[in-house]
């Protein structure tokens, strides 16, 4: 469930893309909103929901939101009972 929720944050930050057709399999760099700026909140929005900081890396590291949540968020989760 906590993929879910993941994506449902991703989406809420859009404005130009349909919500809905946000995905797991999503390349989230090919979205309308996917820009410098964007990079940066979505960096903000993680270290806020997350508690994990996100590094330029990560983001040239990922392609798709799983491939992101799987490096920045599931080792953190992994912790968690």
């Amino acid at each position: 469930m906590e993929k879910n929720r993941f994506v449902q944050l991703v989406a809420d930050m859009l404005y130009r893309t349909n919500r809905e057709s946000v995905r797991l399999e999503t390349p989230y760099k090919s979205l309308k909103e996917w820009n410098f700026l964007f990079e940066v909140s979505l960096a903000m929005m993680l270290k806020e929901e997350y508690h994990v900081e996100v590094t330029p890396e990560d983001f040239y590291a990922t392609g798709t939101l799983e491939e992101l949540f799987q490096r920045v968020c599931a080792p953190h989760l992994a912790g968690k009972n």
